[in-house]
């Protein structure tokens, strides 16, 4: 089973906060250039609210789950199809197309998306790759979807199934290639993204507590990522020494903020104790962390989530959805 994990928004008031608009002035002294610079840098504010505003958009589409294992476990499931009934030629007692909720929850996320302001370049792009793949996906999954809810195939003798099965097959799988070359193009603008803003803020502010827990966030979530995947624990000390910095991010941030309350400060606590937990226990003993447990009800809709690793790690990621979407709505 592929486990989703969870990618994380950008923060809208963040990363706006650098840019500053120069307010008219009340008497009638303004001059033209005075009024150009407000006029344009108002421009540049509402084109970056529009690229973060439809960069958000696009991480709700990556983010939503409509059924447990996405694509990816419905390309593993009709390759059994293909391998049992075609390949070896079983007879068809039993079959399912491709779940046709994840098809239509991921063509309105992306045809929302795409209709929005903002240009965001290489990530419209693989966005717009993803939904023709996804259209051309859908009229082949309609037809095989009648013909197993009304097992068609005991009628015909999987004659239909033989015939489009290897289509919607192929076709899956240029949906997954697509899939995976939008997350891509995620991964690269959200980095570029908030280590610029990083970067331009100014130290020990709140602003720079605020954006460097996102960074830090961010790159141990991917870090953590590649080592549960990993074969052996190289790369440890450096998701180690990140989160240490983040800690220290962490109680910066506890100590210039100006919010009481709220869940901030625990999230953020949250996050780092699930990352160190996952560092330790990838040392302790890194098969038992890392292998799926047998599915309890075989043959039953599975709600297994993964290897604890995965399962922690998925708790972590929401912790820092929780950080980032406070921070949005200035709840921090």
């Amino acid at each position: 089973m592929k486990i989703l994990y969870k990618w994380k928004k950008l923060a809208l008031c963040i990363l706006l906060a650098s840019t500053t608009i120069i307010t008219a002035c009340d008497d009638n002294k303004n001059t033209k250039t005075a009024t150009s610079e407000n006029d344009t840098q108002k421009q540049v504010r509402d084109k970056e609210q529009h690229q973060i505003v439809k960069y958000n958009a696009y991480i709700d589409v990556a983010n939503a789950e409509f059924i447990t294992d996405g694509f990816s476990g419905d390309f593993e499931k009709q390759m059994q199809f293909i391998n049992d009934n075609i390949e070896n030629k079983k007879p068809l007692k039993n079959y399912f197309a491709v779940n046709d909720n994840n098809i239509q929850g991921k063509k309105k996320g992306l045809e929302n998306a795409l209709k929005m302001e903002g240009n965001l370049a290489e990530l419209d792009v693989a966005a717009e790759q993803y939904l023709q793949a996804l259209n051309v996906l859908e009229p082949l999954n309609q037809e095989l979807s009648m013909y197993g809810s009304t097992k068609e195939y005991l009628s015909d003798g999987g004659k239909l199934f033989m015939e489009k099965e290897p289509a919607l097959f192929e076709q899956l799988k240029k949906v997954l290639l697509a899939e995976n070359e939008f997350k891509e193009q995620i991964q690269i603008l959200d980095e570029k993204n908030i280590k610029q803003t990083f970067d331009s803020a100014k130290k020990e502010s709140l602003s720079y507590y605020k954006i460097g827990v996102i960074y830090y966030g961010k790159l141990i979530s991917r870090e953590i990522k590649e080592a549960i995947s990993q074969a052996d624990n190289t790369g440890l000390a450096k998701l180690d020494e990140n989160i240490n910095l983040m800690n220290t991010l962490v109680k910066g941030y506890d100590k210039t903020k100006t919010v009481t309350g709220g869940t901030c400060l625990s999230s953020m606590t949250l996050f780092l104790a699930s990352a160190r937990t996952i560092s330790n226990e990838l040392k302790h003993d890194r098969t038992e962390y890392t292998t799926v447990p047998p599915d309890p009800f075989p043959g039953m809709a599975s709600m297994q989530r993964g290897s604890p690793a995965q399962q922690e790690a998925n708790t972590m990621n929401d912790n820092l959805s929780s950080v980032i979407d406070s921070f949005n709505t200035d709840g921090c």
